[in-house]
């Protein structure tokens, strides 16, 4: 039976402080964020399940761009390096 995957406690702590910066920017408390879920996508968050998540930095990905859209964030992915056998696109 494989073990199941367990993030190295760097790459959870730079999740966890990726996402109160994000807060503390927007000036948004835990309790609020858990509003916000709710109102605008039906959500049945609470404040001690998101500080519990923020804890153990244990966010699904469709809970982590919830937060980003409430909050007003965009993902926007870039290639650290280019891929090999994939074209760059040309620019204009």
């Amino acid at each position: 039976m494989n073990e199941k995957y367990k993030a190295p406690y760097e790459r959870r702590e730079q999740a966890r402080t990726l996402i109160k910066n994000l807060l503390r920017e927007r000036k948004v408390q835990i309790f609020k964020l858990a509003n916000m879920l709710n109102e605008q996508f039906g959500r049945s968050a609470s404040s001690p399940n998101l500080v519990n998540k923020f804890s153990r930095s244990s966010f699904k990905l469709t809970e982590f761009l919830d937060i980003l859209e409430v909050l007003g964030y965009e993902i926007k992915l870039v290639s650290k390096t280019p891929i090999e056998g994939v074209e760059k696109p040309k620019s204009k």
